[in-house]
Formats: structure tokens, C-alpha cells, sequence
């Protein structure tokens, strides 16, 4: 799902009314956006039938564009509050930042980071500098 400079993805969080998590995403979403100004959607939910019709998994649940990059099979609709799992194992209200920077990056809403050089050795045959820009080559 990458957006072109021209589109932008749409980010919203649904939560319940007084969700003790909802300072925490709005933290880490502040974080992994890295003061870029991409407008963000707060929706309160009041009832069940408002989750299931808005893809609300637990409170709190991001959507790009309308899906849940974090949605686990099998995870149902619902007001509950929501538990999201660390790579450590550990788990909070809230996906952690590397997390939250992952899936922005992935939808296109963060740009890609340019690789960056680490000591590959090129082919004797890869001089053109337009292949490989900011590179010196050296002979051994």
C-alpha cells in the first residue's frame, strides 16, 4: 500500500471513551513519525456494534487506511481493552515505536531510508559512479 508524494494514507485510532492507553499510542505514534505532520484521526467508540462496523480490535487499534497492520488471526471485534506483543515478549497497550515506525514505513506513510554503505566490497567492474553515487573505489 505505497502512497505516491501527491496521496496521503489515512491514520486512525479507535479507542474507548477514557482508555488508559491512549496517551501511550498517541506518544509513540508522536515518536515514530519523527515530527512529521501526518494528520491523525481519534474516534471514540461507544458500543459494539460501532467496533465491529469500524474494524476495532480492543482499545487501542491503529488503521492505515482503514486496516489494522497489527490485527493477529483470529483477533475479533471488539471494547476490551487490547494487549499488543513485543519482539521481547513483553506486552502493552500500545505497539511499541519500532513497531508503529515499521508499519508507516511499509504503507508508504514514512519514506524508506536510503541503504547505506557498509564496507561492500564492488566488483572491479562496478566503477560507473552513477551505479554507485558517493562510493570511492579503491584497487587493493
Amino acid at each position: 500500500m505505497n502512497h505516491s508524494e501527491t496521496e496521503t494514507s489515512r491514520l486512525t485510532v479507535l479507542t474507548v471513551p477514557g482508555c488508559p492507553n491512549a496517551p501511550l499510542i498517541r506518544e509513540r505514534l508522536t515518536e515514530a513519525l519523527q515530527g512529521r505532520a501526518v494528520p491523525v484521526e481519534w474516534v471514540e467508540v461507544h458500543d459494539a456494534d460501532e467496533a465491529v462496523r469500524l474494524g476495532m480490535s480492543g482499545s487501542p487499534t491503529l488503521l492505515l487506511d482503514g486496516a489494522d497492520p497489527f490485527a493477529a488471526q483470529g483477533l475479533q471485534p471488539g471494547l476490551s481493552c487490547r494487549l499488543y506483543r513485543h519482539a521481547d515478549g513483553t506486552t502493552e497497550g500500545a505497539p511499541a515505536t519500532a513497531d508503529l515506525h515499521r508499519v508507516l514505513t511499509e504503507s508508504g506513510v514514512l519514506p524508506r531510508s536510503q541503504p547505506r554503505h557498509t564496507g561492500h566490497m564492488a566488483h572491479r567492474n562496478d566503477r560507473d559512479p552513477r551505479i554507485w553515487p558517493g562510493v570511492q573505489l579503491h584497487d587493493p
